[in-house]
């Protein structure tokens, strides 16, 4: 390629079109934003400060002011053209238009001038200049005295300044909507102002004899009520009332007829928008009735701005109140860094997740190396022993130089003879040429006793690096999806909470904190910091009512309990919504004839705000071995379910611990977990060597049978699973296989308990339980021939 040729450098098309659609997008919003500001200008330009024949315009020359710091946005000359064409407009109304025109010119003169001084400066410069153009004006047009044009000349700045700060809060307030600022209530009068100019500004246009200055009056004051209450509605309705007013004759009238219509709507925007318009038009209609406002409103002039107002979608209205409303904005931003600070948590715990995941394959890495290091170790034993035996022999020349391969080999066979426990086994090579025999048999003994030693050592730590590996992965990824639920967990409910605090206020119940939120399955719960109340149960029977009247929803307590600090004398209480199922349990343990002590272990109850769990470990084997493995499988597991922790990982984890035996005595232990969910009635039983279970719902016997190897023998736990449902009045039976196994020829049969549980009678758990055991016994010839053990649990619909 020839050196300086121009050759014009590779770029991507579709960034081109990109940026050239991103440029177009900008250009369309910048002749959207000046034409809006183009029409403002021009409707307040037309608005008059009073309906006389020598009356002042003086708002567009203030809005205009405004604009003017605005030129770098290239607002102004659409600004100060749209006032001047609405100033062309009032020729016909006020005499000394031609004032404004040459004031307008000032202003945007001295704006494109003076760049290098301060804003107040600027604004003081403009103001001195508007007032001596005026007076000059009125001098040399109007023929008054000089006082009198002085006079005219002071009105009018006192006219614009007010208005000037006004309409520059309300520009800067519009640019902050969706911005995260907090509109205050000055902030959200002054929008009003300028809106209310705007509308004001459109006197004269009918549309087929109605006013649009009243139709847009109406529906501005409607809106406007309804999003930020009575408040603001009567102050934004008496605003607009009054500039009006101002145009016409009848300013009292205006301010009481949008002043009330924003009060009213104001006062019921708590009811829905169908009962606050409904409210505004009998409002209406009586101030029409007795005030007779035939002339300056037509009927067809509400009924229009309300119909909009009704067929408006609530998504309209969501995003206005989102904007105006500082409580519900602040809401909003809270949530917002709430979701933020969740998401720099999970962040967090991920990678504090992957530090394990990493220390996982470190760990395996490492137990990978110790199984590929074994390649080399019949090197160095070989190594090892010839040079213990061969370094001083005066063979060593003959077998290590010109016989190497062959020595090589037979001291490998040697050293793998002792391994295998065939001592007396000596390799041909060594009887024929070796002369140190004996001290050769006695280092390959110590060097191969020494390796098996290291060996087994070695082996042990391999595995222990394996298992720890399994397991610290394990941890990771239940510490992932822990934080996947919790990332998913949390949305506050701020209406109910708002809800919440009135009630606990109005009734006089004293509390510290209150707050609301909907959990992962859009169930709510309340967490509330209440006075102590000495034991009285308020919170039963003073505020679960009060919560189900606000919520309409049941709720209770969770866990039937509350948390007293002693020393604040502070209750923390949990309301939840309340289950529909409600589960009453009795279990009954019976010691192997000869014991004191039960190889089976059990747990049940309610573990999470949903879930209701039963389960039973039976040690392998009987006595306090036994009961020491299951034990330590149930405790293991109650407290990793009631954490929060998945049934997959805990009984992988469980697996894992039970899986490192540390002697030969230890034994395995089997897993029987059940667990109902108390909202949805679904039940699933998770069995690792367990024998069967049963429900019984009505006549109706089901069996969920299992063939799978207890938990700890596998590297991954053998694992059936069975999913139903349930209905009120069923029962669930677990059982160990002492229950079922009462002699050698019927061992894992169930015949027995289902033909019983069929034609039982008996509806309480107590009773079910006592019997089996005592019909069990029975057939084991009258004592217990393993450690047996029932649980009966009944479920009841509650709702």
């Amino acid at each position: 390629m020839q050196y300086g040729v121009g050759v014009s450098t590779y770029n991507r098309i579709g960034n081109k079109n990109k940026e050239k659609s991103i440029e177009n997008k900008e250009d369309r919003n910048k002749i959207s934003q000046m034409a809006l500001y183009f029409s403002i200008a021009f409707f307040v330009s037309r608005v008059l400060l009073l309906n006389v024949n020598q009356t002042i315009a003086p708002f567009g020359i203030s809005f205009v002011l405004v604009m003017s710091f605005y030129k770098n946005e290239k607002l102004l000359l659409p600004t100060a053209l749209g006032s001047l064409i609405g100033y062309i407009f009032l020729l016909n109304k006020i005499w000394n238009c031609y004032e404004y025109f040459i004031v307008l010119f000032t202003v945007v003169a001295i704006q494109y001038i003076i760049k290098n001084l301060k804003k107040q400066t600027i604004v003081q410069i403009i103001l001195v200049s508007i007032f001596v153009e005026i007076i000059i004006l009125e001098i040399l047009f109007s023929g008054y005295a000089l006082d009198v044009c002085f006079f005219n000349a002071f009105m009018q700045i006192m006219c614009i300044i007010p208005l000037y700060f006004i309409m520059s809060k309300s520009i800067e307030s519009f640019k902050s909507i969706k911005c995260k600022h907090l509109f205050n209530s000055e902030e959200i009068l002054s929008m009003c102002i300028l809106m209310s100019l705007v509308i004001s500004g459109t006197w004269g246009i009918d549309i087929y004899g109605l006013s649009l200055k009243n139709i847009l009056g109406f529906l501005f004051i409607l809106i406007i009520a309804y999003v930020n209450g009575s408040s603001i509605g009567a102050a934004a309705g008496i605003s607009l009332g009054a500039i009006i007013g101002m145009s016409s004759n009848n300013i009292l009238i205006y301010i009481s007829v949008f002043g009330t219509c924003g009060l009213i709507v104001g006062l019921f925007k708590e009811t829905g928008k169908w009962i606050s318009g409904t409210s505004c038009l009998i409002i209406f209609l009586i101030l029409k009735i007795y005030a007779n406002l035939s002339v300056e409103f037509n009927f067809i002039e509400i009924v229009a701005p309300l119909s909009i107002f009704f067929l408006l979608p609530s998504k309209v209205f969501s995003g206005i109140i989102l904007e105006l409303d500082w409580e519900k904005k602040q809401q909003y931003l809270n949530k917002d860094y709430i979701k933020k600070v969740k998401a720099q948590l999970v962040t967090r715990i991920f990678d504090y997740s992957d530090i394990l995941s990493n220390l996982s394959e470190v760990l395996y890495d490492l137990a990978e190396n110790d199984k590929l290091s074994m390649k080399n170790k019949s090197n160095s034993l070989v190594e090892k022993l010839a040079d213990r035996v061969c370094s001083n022999c005066d063979m060593a020349s003959i077998c290590w130089k010109r016989e190497n391969y062959f020595t090589y080999e037979a001291f490998g066979e040697l050293i793998e003879n002792y391994e295998e426990n065939r001592k007396g086994i000596v390799p041909y090579e060594i009887e024929r040429k070796c002369i140190k025999r004996t001290s050769l048999m006695k280092n390959v003994e110590e060097i191969v006793n020494n390796h098996i030693i290291n060996e087994m050592s070695r082996r042990r730590i391999s595995e222990s690096r394996d298992l720890l590996s399994n397991h610290i992965k394990r941890m990771s990824y239940s510490i992932k999806e822990l934080t996947e639920e919790f990332d998913d967990d949390v949305d506050i409910n701020y209406e109910e909470e708002k809800k919440i605090r009135k009630v606990l206020e109005h009734k006089g119940i004293k509390f510290y904190d209150v707050y609301c939120l909907n959990d992962k399955n859009n169930r709510i719960v309340v967490y509330a910091d209440l006075q102590s109340c000495a034991g009285t149960q308020m919170c039963v029977k003073k505020v679960i009512p009060l919560l189900n009247e606000v919520l309409k929803r049941s709720m209770c307590i969770r866990n039937d309990c509350c948390n007293v600090n002693l020393d604040s004398r502070i209750c923390n209480v949990i309301f939840e919504e309340t289950p529909k199922y409600y589960v009453a349990t009795h279990a009954i343990a019976e010691c192997k004839k000869g014991n004191k002590f039960n190889g089976d272990c059990y747990s049940y109850g309610k573990m999470q705000s949903d879930s209701y769990v039963c389960m039973i470990s039976d040690g392998m084997g009987a006595g306090s071995e036994a009961n020491r493995e299951s034990k330590a499988t149930i405790d293991l597991m109650k407290t990793m379910i009631k954490s929060g922790f998945k049934k997959d990982n805990v009984l992988n984890t469980v697996n894992a611990v039970m899986s490192l035996k540390f002697s030969e005595d230890e034994k395995f232990s089997t897993v029987d977990l059940m667990d109902l969910n108390l909202y949805t009635g679904k039940i699933n039983f998770a069995k690792v060597g367990a024998v069967a279970s049963f429900i019984k719902s009505g006549n109706d016997i089901k069996v969920i049978q299992s063939k799978t190897l207890p938990i700890g023998i596998l590297d991954k736990p053998d694992v059936d699973t069975y999913n139903t449902e349930i209905n009120n009045g069923d029962i669930i039976v677990m059982v160990t296989d002492g229950v079922l196994d009462y002699d050698s020829k019927h061992t894992g049969r169930f015949d027995w308990v289902v033909d019983y549980l069929k034609y039982c009678n008996l509806n309480k758990p107590r009773d079910l339980a006592e019997e089996i055991i005592k019909n069990a016994k029975k057939l084991s010839g009258g004592y217990a021939k393993d450690d047996m053990t029932v649980i009966v649990s009944k479920v009841y619909d509650l709702y």
